[in-house]
């Protein structure tokens, strides 16, 4: 089992906890005007370890679970976590001998205020604005031939 860095098992633990309870209190409410938001994409690293924008080859599953509270008809109150995964290795580019790569696991936590530019109530489909702040966190590493892990942050490795 790899060892995982203190500080990730803490933010998995509260988003652990934070999912609870909004599934515990989306079970409770039953109102119309909560909703629960799930989705699934994609994570992938856009720069110098990767040659195109995009690569399957190194793109990642993401996740993420949300809840949305109805204000109103026109406003909204939301919240969510998303989960995934980034990485890039030159052995898949240009740059084989330069020999490079990293991995991290990606955490966000967001909370914003939507607004409908035609009520909800009216029409099945219907645009939006939206803001809001999140919070996102990252450790990137990599492993020796032997597997040893090394965690870059320390290592000053970005700029």
């Amino acid at each position: 089992m790899t060892n995982i860095n203190p500080s990730i098992k803490k933010i998995r633990m509260k988003l652990s906890i934070l999912t609870l309870a909004i599934i515990l209190l989306t079970i409770k409410s039953g109102a119309q005007n909560v909703h629960v938001n799930l989705f699934a994409g994609m994570s992938n690293y856009t720069g110098d370890l990767q040659d195109k924008r995009f690569a399957f080859s190194q793109s990642h599953l993401a996740g993420g679970l949300g809840i949305s509270y109805d204000l109103s008809d026109k406003f909204s109150i939301r919240s969510g976590v998303t989960l995934g995964k980034i990485s890039a290795d030159d052995k898949n580019g240009r740059n084989k001998a330069r020999n490079l790569n990293f991995t991290s696991n990606l955490t966000e936590v967001n909370a914003g205020l939507e607004y409908y530019i035609t009520r909800l109530t009216d029409h099945a489909l219907t645009p939006y604005v939206f803001g809001g702040i999140a919070i996102y966190h990252f450790d990137p590493y990599t492993t020796d031939t032997s597997g040893t892990k090394y965690f870059l942050r320390p290592l000053s490795t970005e700029g």
